[in-house]
């Protein structure tokens, strides 16, 4: 299999053509854990284009978006609150980007984010604010929930969205309703349900349609398996 096949390939598991890339998620809840932890996120997507003709429309999807999860929160962060970054690793990407001439950044960060993350004072819920970065995209995002009390918790993750995607970009607005669960030794699940409204804005000298609205539906299970007790 060529590189530019597995490419291809990582693509189209990693991403509804809608978008064209991975779009980026929250993978944890409002509340900073302090020291080293890491794990894995596993996301599943379903969606559709909005269009009045039905040959336009994109068919469901059920695709499965990995990533490794690694992170550093300090319970004194750059503005005196917890804080904690943390990377979001696509696998597939990084391999696709290894070469024998070297390694090709774009290819091997693409699907990756940088996670930046810092909670706001409050004596009520916990709740923060943070950006994904990635090589092709940004995501502000803003959480909100009940402290953690026994074994989980609700809480609630709003995100502004942008993709560069060379030919074309995307805008998104997404909310997700999560779940944070605490029972298994220690560590801690984060479940949630994402619902995406977006549009793919395109170059109208080039397609006679240059913007294509969409909705997109995501399941997430991120798994932190090492690190501090939640």
């Amino acid at each position: 299999m060529s590189r530019l096949t597995l490419l291809r390939l990582t693509v189209a598991v990693a991403a509804l053509p809608a978008l064209g890339a991975c779009f980026p998620m929250v993978t944890h809840g409002p509340a900073v854990h302090t020291g080293g932890s890491g794990g894995f996120a596993l996301d599943f997507m379903t969606g559709t284009t909005l269009s009045t003709r039905a040959s336009d429309r994109t068919p469901p999807f059920l695709l499965p978006v990995p990533q490794i999860l690694l992170r550093q929160g300090t319970a004194r962060g750059p503005f005196g609150t917890p804080a904690h970054v943390g990377a979001q690793l696509q696998p597939f990407a990084l391999v696709a980007g290894l070469s024998e001439n070297g390694v090709n950044w774009h290819e091997a960060l693409l699907g990756s984010d940088l996670d930046l993350y810092t909670q706001l004072r409050s004596d009520g819920w916990d709740r923060g604010v943070g950006l994904l970065a990635g090589i092709d995209h940004a995501s502000a995002y803003f959480e909100t929930g009940p402290p953690l009390h026994g074994d989980g918790t609700w809480y609630m993750a709003h995100q502004v969205t942008y993709v560069d995607l060379g030919d074309h970009s995307v805008v998104a607005l997404a909310s997700t309703l999560a779940r944070t669960e605490s029972g298994f030794k220690g560590r801690a699940a984060h479940l949630g349900l994402t619902v995406a409204l977006g549009a793919e804005l395109r170059d109208q000298s080039l397609v006679p349609s240059g913007t294509r609205p969409f909705l997109l539906v995501i399941g997430s299970l991120a798994l932190e398996l090492f690190g501090s007790a939640h």
